[in-house]
């Protein structure tokens, strides 16, 4: 459950990396940049992970300074991760990139609402989400309907989870 529950919040770090040949320069990529666009963004994170820091430098130093501190903490985020815990994270991806537009449109809401919240609540919710992908969709509904529930959340984060659950696989 705890390798969960530490790759949700990275999750939207594969979409960052996903931006990371758009935002670099206008002229046209050389041809190994081509080809790293051509890569998931997972793919090109890890391949980013495997840069000697020089080089890794050289092509951060290319975006804007705001996006370059998001993608470096989230970089160094990710260089925590264990293998396992890594894994995890391309299966998420797999399953946000396999959404339809809409959705994924729909869950970058959500999320960006998520991670405004509180660190101890992020945390609560992250743990009953946990509980919630492990139950049916049905299960989950009832739980979610239950006076426990709502004892436990906000209205706002029974919103955020109830949002998240209603795309869980």
């Amino acid at each position: 459950m705890k390798l969960r529950i530490v790759a949700i919040p990275i999750a939207m770090l594969a979409l960052a990396v996903a931006s990371l040949a758009q935002e670099t320069e206008t002229a046209p990529p050389p041809p190994r940049a081509r080809a790293m666009e051509q890569r998931s963004p997972m793919d090109q994170l890890d391949r980013l992970m495997r840069m000697p820091p020089a080089q890794r430098e050289r092509i951060l130093e290319r975006l804007p300074p705001g996006r370059r501190q998001m993608l470096e903490r989230r970089l160094e985020r990710y260089s925590q991760l264990s293998p396992e815990q890594r894994e995890l994270l391309r299966q998420q991806y797999r399953w946000f990139h396999n959404l339809p537009p809409e959705k994924q449109f729909e869950l970058r809401k959500v999320f960006a609402r998520f991670v405004n919240q509180p660190p101890d609540r992020q945390d609560a919710m992250r743990a009953e989400l946990e509980q919630l992908r492990a139950m049916s969709p049905a299960q989950r509904w009832q739980t979610m309907g239950s006076p426990e529930f709502r004892e436990r959340f906000r209205p706002n984060e029974r919103d955020i989870i109830g949002r998240i659950a209603d795309l869980m696989p």
